[in-house]
């Protein structure tokens, strides 16, 4: 589980909720699949520094995590299905 500082709170702890609450997300997201859908692979960051920090945008991927993943993972998922 990744924490961040929150700016908007005096920079307290606050827990980045895709990192802890993940396994709930898969399996709505697995009761949700059927015909024709595709449960796409599964990705996580590759540290709690690929999160922002700033006031408006705190726990979502900075630029750097976002090149990173959609090269990585998404774009060749997508590009191997027929």
């Amino acid at each position: 589980m990744c924490t961040q500082p929150d700016p908007n709170n005096g920079n307290q702890p606050r827990r980045i909720r895709g990192t802890y609450n993940n396994p709930f997300i898969e399996q709505a997201i697995q009761q949700a699949v059927s015909g024709n859908a595709v449960f796409a692979r599964h990705f996580e960051v590759l540290s709690c520094d690929n999160f922002n920090t700033d006031t408006q945008f705190v726990g979502h991927l900075n630029d750097a995590a976002k090149q990173q993943v959609g090269h990585d993972i998404i774009g060749p998922f997508y590009a191997a299905r027929p």
